[in-house]
C-alpha cells in the first residue's frame, strides 16, 4: 500500500471528470437538482456489530470546502449506526493552522460531551487532515481521539499552495516551517491508542500521492490507495466511504471487545 504508484494518463482524465461531477453535485443540490447516490456493496467479511454507535464522529472539510462535501459520508455513517455525527466549518483565510487545530480540539470536546462519550473519531479531508495532525501532535487531542482518518491530505505539502495567499497557504507549501515541525515532532508525543488511516489517490492533481501518505513510523498509519479519483471525487468514492465505515466499526468493535 505504501509503494509510490504511477499516475496513468487515462486515470488522470477519469479523475478530472469525476471531480467536475462532484463539484457540480455540491453546487446544484441546494437548487433542487438530485445528486447521484453512491451505492455501496454489502460489507465484506464478518458482519459488523449491529447496534447504535455511541462514539461521535467529527468531519473536517478542506480548504475551500464546506459541510456539504460530507453528505455521502454522513449518509453511510448513519446507515452504519453512528448517530452522533457533526461537521466542523471554518474559514481558512481567517485563521492559521494552529488556530484551526485549537478549534478542532474544542469541537471534539463538545462532541464527546454532547454524546456523553469518552472517545471521538475524526475524518478529515485535504487541509483538514493537516489540521487534525497538528491538533494531535501539538494540542493533546489523543486524550479522546480514537481513529483519525485523513483523505487526500497534503501531509508533505502541495505545489498548488504556492498559488494561494495567507498563513494557511504558506504552511501547506512543500518544506514549509510548519510541515517540517510536524515531521520532526511526530514521535515526541506517545502514540497512545490513536489509529491513523489515510486514503489517497494516484490521480489527484492537487495533492500528490507521496504527500497524502503518512510514513512516519511513530504514527503507524495504514495508507490506502484509491485509484483514479480526483481531489474532490475521492470523498464519494465507494472505497473511501466503505473503507471509512469499516475503519470506524472496527474501532468500535475493539472498544467493545467483540470482533467486527
Amino acid at each position: 500500500m505504501d509503494g509510490a504508484p504511477t499516475r496513468p494518463r487515462r486515470g488522470v482524465r477519469t479523475a478530472v471528470v469525476r471531480d467536475l461531477g462532484s463539484f457540480a453535485a455540491v453546487v446544484l443540490e441546494p437548487l433542487g437538482v438530485t445528486r447521484v447516490e453512491t451505492r455501496l456493496p454489502p460489507l465484506s467479511g464478518p458482519d459488523p456489530i449491529r447496534r447504535a454507535q455511541s462514539t461521535p464522529v467529527v468531519l473536517l472539510h478542506g480548504y475551500g470546502g464546506n459541510p456539504a462535501n460530507w453528505r455521502p459520508m454522513r449518509r453511510n455513517l448513519a446507515a452504519a449506526g453512528f448517530g452522533h455525527v457533526r461537521s466542523m466549518s471554518y474559514n481558512p483565510l481567517a485563521h492559521d493552522i494552529p488556530a484551526l487545530a485549537v478549534m478542532l480540539v474544542r469541537e471534539c470536546a463538545e462532541a464527546m460531551d454532547t454524546a456523553n462519550a469518552d472517545r471521538v473519531h475524526v475524518v478529515a479531508h485535504s487541509l483538514g487532515g493537516v489540521v487534525l495532525r497538528y491538533a494531535v501532535q501539538c494540542f493533546g487531542l489523543p486524550a479522546g481521539l480514537d481513529t483519525a482518518v485523513t483523505i487526500a491530505a497534503p501531509h508533505a505539502g502541495t505545489p498548488v499552495a504556492r498559488l494561494g495567499r495567507g498563513a494557511v497557504a504558506v504552511a501547506l507549501r512543500p518544506s514549509s516551517a510548519l510541515l517540517a515541525e510536524m515531521e520532526a515532532t511526530a514521535g515526541a508525543r506517545p502514540a497512545g491508542r490513536v489509529r491513523w488511516v489515510t486514503y489517497y489517490s494516484d490521480a489527484d492533481l492537487v495533492v500528490p500521492a507521496s504527500s497524502a501518505r503518512l510514513s512516519h513510523p511513530a504514527l503507524g498509519a495504514r495508507n490506502v490507495l484509491v485509484r483514479n479519483e480526483g481531489h474532490m471525487s475521492i470523498l464519494s468514492a465507494a472505497a473511501v466511504l466503505h473503507g471509512t465505515v469499516r475503519d470506524l466499526l472496527e474501532s468500535e468493535a475493539a472498544a467493545a471487545g467483540v470482533a467486527a
